[in-house]
């Protein structure tokens, strides 16, 4: 690892479509024994759509906020999709 940080073990927790969570046990660089927390996410895009002097966004309920949410537009992508295609793509997915 970098940083001098040392991992023992690693484990992952959970696993979905989106994300995977993963606990590493380390040695930092002082010697001392820990535990990190890591979200493994696949690749994704995101774009700041601006229309004339209107920047665009889109609504999503999110459950950790528990409400509704302004965003950008944004979400999964495949390694082999070029970003003007991402971009494309997502929005007309979420903003038609």
């Amino acid at each position: 690892m970098n940083g001098g940080y040392e991992r023992i073990a690693k484990r992952e927790l959970y696993r979905n479509a989106w994300l995977a969570f993963q606990v590493h046990e380390i040695r930092h660089p002082n010697g001392l024994l820990g535990e990190h927390g890591l979200v493994d996410v696949p690749v994704a895009s995101a774009a700041v759509i601006v229309d004339d002097d209107d920047l665009l966004l889109t609504r999503q309920a999110r459950f950790g906020a528990q409400a509704d949410v302004l965003e950008i537009v944004k979400g999964g992508a495949t390694a082999d999709e070029a970003p003007l295609a991402r971009a494309q793509r997502e929005s007309r997915e979420e903003l038609g």
